[in-house]
């Protein structure tokens, strides 16, 4: 199953399936799904193709119910604001097996991550968005924990904050922005675009098509935040600046901001 933007719509392909379908029933009056086309691309493949009403994606699911199969589209919030969103923040790593990356000086990943997320869900929450953080403190959390967090939550947009680390410690190499579906790059870019305002910031790109766990989900849109680079002595002196760990946090709330105004504006 894949998600298309241009048009938008959602690609389902069922292998070892023989289609013998003559019609199909379109209910009217349905908010998101506009028509549904089906055909055999092979002896047996047969492919439906879910054009939907919506310009923007606010995730998705599937599943089985005994033999039946269930697409189940998430409907575009009727409110298109911080303040009628729930945004789950994941701050990475945790627990004494996962520090993540450790700068020259000692300063850990995982510490930095969680402060940093507590930092944008206090501005967040001053813009009248309802925010849930996958952990609160130094524990463990698997990646499938952590998706079962935000869809117990409803989280609408989910945001993973971490460190980047890799490069030598000499060379500056800023922040970036990674995303696993095209549907979900314009959100990345408006993050990264906002990130790298702030003075000294550069930036390693704009990633797509990334394999990171949490954002593989397809349930609500996600996006892996690397802020700056542990790694390097200039970014590593930067990050245990706790002043420079909430404007990097506001620019990040100030790319979600542009957002959902984008979104807000596609769709009337």
């Amino acid at each position: 199953v894949k998600e298309y933007p241009e048009p938008h719509k959602i690609v389902l392909d069922i292998y070892g399936v023989q289609c013998n379908s003559n019609w199909l029933v379109h209910n009217p009056g349905l908010a998101s799904v506009d028509n549904v086309d089906v055909e055999s691309i092979d002896s047996d493949i047969t492919r439906f193709t879910v054009y939907l009403k919506t310009n923007t994606s606010w995730g998705f699911s599937l599943d089985y119910t005994g033999n039946t199969l269930n697409l189940n589209i998430k409907h575009v919030p009727q409110n298109l604001s911080l303040k009628g969103l729930v945004i789950g923040i994941d701050a990475g790593h945790g627990g004494p097996q996962s520090l993540g990356a450790v700068g020259l000086s000692g300063l850990r990943e995982k510490d930095m991550n969680l402060d940093m997320a507590f930092q944008l869900k206090a501005i967040l929450e001053k813009q009248g968005a309802k925010v849930v953080l996958s952990r609160d403190k130094d524990v463990a959390l698997t990646m499938l924990e952590r998706r079962d967090f935000f869809l117990a939550n409803k989280a609408d947009i989910v945001l993973s904050i971490h460190c980047n680390a890799g490069a030598g410690p000499l060379d500056p190499m800023g922040a970036s922005t990674y995303y696993r579906y095209n549907v979900y790059k314009p959100l990345a870019k408006h993050l990264l675009d906002n990130m790298i305002t702030i003075d000294g910031v550069g930036h390693t790109g704009l990633v797509g098509n990334f394999n990171f766990t949490l954002s593989s989900f397809t349930e609500f849109p996600c996006i892996l935040v690397e802020t700056v680079y542990i790694s390097t002595l200039a970014e590593e002196e930067m990050l245990a600046d706790p002043q420079f760990r909430k404007t990097m946090m506001e620019k990040v709330a100030k790319g979600l901001n542009d957002y959902v105004k984008e979104c807000k504006n596609s769709e009337l």
